[in-house]
């Protein structure tokens, strides 16, 4: 029976079919980068390995295409480099860093060589997190190696990407939103207090032990301060610059404002914790997702007005906090908020 023909050794050929045609040639492809050693891994051998060109690698790498396919041309006995064109990644400068980057707004960071030894495709958990990001926000994946086909992916799918060394042998990669307008000035002042409220948020529940009330009470405060400039400040200021017409979503966020305010009056647990977040993750999302809620008002309002605004709501005052209370009837009360709360979205997914 005759030889199965070998696979042409091209800038374009696959990895996973290289692999598989010339297999003798994988100690030679390992040996070219440290970073090749992952190939080694069976959960990136199953999966990037087999849409990952072997350009796509020598960006992984961080060789010369040319170099790579030319050393593993020699190996197979074959005659010239089959490069054709250098690929614009070999040699020159290293790429600037775009206008979009800022570190400061990175709300997540994914390892992506823990991801592989966990069993996990980076892929999927980068492409999971990239479509929870919201305007402005940014996810970064840390790596040993430069991701190339990860890279390469995400802009596919319109994602905003950039990949840099961070330190000899280490790389941090950057993903952002589909490229839009930056947020304007309600949205960029209302997500930085989201941001800040979770903060206090997770200083409160730092550690196994009780909630740490001093952090508590402050998250407490500007949680009702925030639903606060939301009913009293931000939604009137939108109807009015609507023509009178609320946002369509407005009236149910109230709903939504009047179960997390009911969940603030006892003292607080880790059980009513998780029950706080079950509410408040959700309603963050959609106020601050693209075209969200925050989007919304400030296309209504417009630049100068929004940010007139804002300059109102710094001064907006702090309530005065009760006491805690744990009565029977309070937590009733929560109970009925709770389930208006969710009802209203599930009928929307069902």
């Amino acid at each position: 029976m005759p030889d199965r023909p070998r696979v042409a050794i091209t800038p374009a050929t696959k990895v996973a079919d290289l692999l598989a045609s010339w297999p003798e040639l994988e100690a030679v492809l390992i040996a070219q980068a440290p970073a090749f050693r992952r190939l080694k891994n069976p959960v990136l051998r199953r999966t990037v390995a087999r849409v990952a060109t072997l350009e796509q690698a020598a960006g992984v790498g961080g060789v010369p295409v040319r170099e790579l396919v030319a050393a593993l041309r020699r190996a197979a006995g074959l005659e010239g480099d089959a490069t054709g064109e250098a690929s614009a990644r070999d040699g020159g400068e290293p790429e600037a860093a775009p206008e979009w980057l800022d570190p400061a707004r990175v709300v997540e960071a994914l390892d992506a060589e823990a991801l592989l030894d966990a069993g996990e495709v980076p892929l999927t958990r980068v492409g999971a997190r990239a479509r929870q990001l919201g305007l402005g926000q940014l996810l970064r994946i840390d790596s040993g190696f430069r991701p190339a086909p990860l890279l390469e992916a995400l802009r596919k799918q319109g994602y905003r990407c950039f990949a840099r060394e961070s330190a000899p042998g280490r790389f941090e990669t950057f993903v952002a939103s589909p490229g839009r307008a930056e947020p304007g000035p309600l949205h960029r002042y209302f997500a930085a207090d989201h941001r800040r409220l979770d903060d206090l948020l997770r200083r409160a529940t730092a550690g196994e032990g009780p909630i740490d009330l001093a952090p508590y009470g402050a998250f407490r405060g500007g949680l009702l301060r925030h639903i606060g400039m939301e009913e009293k400040v931000l939604f009137a200021a939108a109807r009015e610059a609507r023509g009178g017409e609320p946002l369509p979503i407005a009236e149910r966020l109230r709903v939504d404002h009047g179960a997390i305010a009911a969940m603030l009056v006892p003292t607080p647990t880790r059980d009513l914790v998780a029950q706080i977040l079950s509410v408040l993750g959700p309603h963050n999302g959609r106020e601050e997702e693209p075209g969200g809620v925050y989007d919304a008002c400030d296309q209504a309002l417009g630049e100068a007005a929004a940010a007139q605004l804002v300059g109102e709501l710094r001064d907006f005052p702090e309530p005065p906090l009760k006491p805690y209370n744990d009565a029977p009837a309070v937590m009733s009360h929560i109970a009925a908020n709770l389930e208006l709360a969710r009802r209203q979205w599930l009928e929307d997914a069902g």
